[in-house]
């Protein structure tokens, strides 16, 4: 990986001009980068059944769309990771026409790390330990295109261990072996269809109300309360934004954990004008959406009162 780290660091400098002051931490994030394509590579290989063999992605197809044909999910996940696929795709060949090397680097970085690895495989883990066959044959599906076009796109930039990944997926799926060199590099018009801004617009908002859940339970809940589970209460002001939250409130719930801490006991959404109970820490999440995540009788709320006063009086 020290090559690809490197090669990939210094493509990256490209947007500073021609005069390099190179940092080798820098590259040695890039290094802890190719070794967590490794960890997630291996992670959705080992979620396959022996003679598994790859078909179409199962979805709907929306012709009504002012853009065009739009592919309808099940799933939010299964539909958000295909559209941000898209948009890099999109992105990525737009910048490499233009000579835009280094913004190449961040929207590919960003793809892989912030919505692949961070959180389209904590969504996949919740639906692949479920009771649905259709639904875990669905996040499978996702997860080898996902592979499939996420290496394919950055091989350029990355080439060895792209190369090693790309064999392992062909290898995955009984296609012949051949060198991800000869493949053909995704762009946005084959991939138009993924294209779905309500559904990135729906997943902003799960994405945003795990995030304020995630930052409470890192706030008050740490040693020896890391692995205890809360229960949530999020008051939503806007009734459609209440729909959303209750139709997708298992997505919600596996957003909602780390890996230190467990999913929440349970998340339940309601009115702003309900009151949640005594002794939660609250996080806004919006103007009309806040958190509450129930601490009472776990945390010392007195303890932690003088702690947050002492802290805002420095």
């Amino acid at each position: 990986c020290g090559s690809d780290a490197l090669r990939f660091g210094l493509l990256a400098y490209t947007m500073q001009g021609r005069d390099v002051n190179l940092d080798i931490l820098r590259v040695l994030g890039y290094r802890q980068f190719c070794n967590k394509l490794w960890q997630a590579t291996r992670f959705v290989l080992g979620r396959f059944p022996p003679g598994w063999r790859d078909e179409p992605l199962p979805c709907a197809l929306d012709v009504t769309t002012p853009h065009g044909p739009t592919a309808q999910f099940e799933s939010l996940a299964d539909g958000w990771i295909l559209a941000r696929l898209h948009a890099t795709c999109a992105a990525v060949n737009a910048q490499l026409a233009t000579y835009e090397i280094g913004a190449a680097v961040a929207t590919l970085y960003a793809w892989w790390y912030d919505d692949f690895c961070s959180t389209y495989i904590e969504a996949a883990k919740s639906a692949l330990e479920g009771d649905s066959e259709e639904a875990r044959r669905a996040v499978r599906l996702t997860l080898f295109t996902c592979l499939h076009y996420g290496l394919r796109l950055l091989h350029p930039f990355m080439p060895f261990v792209t190369e090693e990944l790309y064999q392992r997926v062909l290898q995955l799926c009984g296609r012949p072996h051949t060198s991800v060199m000869l493949a053909d590099y995704p762009d946005g018009q084959a991939t138009a269809v993924w294209a779905n801004s309500h559904v990135l617009t729906a997943m902003d908002v799960v994405k945003a109300v795990a995030a304020a859940v995630r930052t409470v339970r890192a706030e008050y809940l740490r040693g020896e309360h890391d692995r205890y589970a809360p229960h949530v209460f999020v008051a939503v002001a806007s009734a459609s934004t209440r729909a959303l939250l209750v139709r997708h409130a298992r997505l919600l719930s596996a957003l909602a954990r780390s890996s230190l801490q467990p999913e929440p006991a349970s998340i339940s959404i309601i009115p702003a004008d309900c009151t949640p109970p005594r002794g939660c820490a609250l996080a806004p999440v919006s103007q009309d959406t806040t958190v509450f995540v129930l601490l009472s009788g776990v945390v010392d709320l007195a303890a932690e009162a003088t702690r947050l006063n002492k802290a805002s009086a420095h």
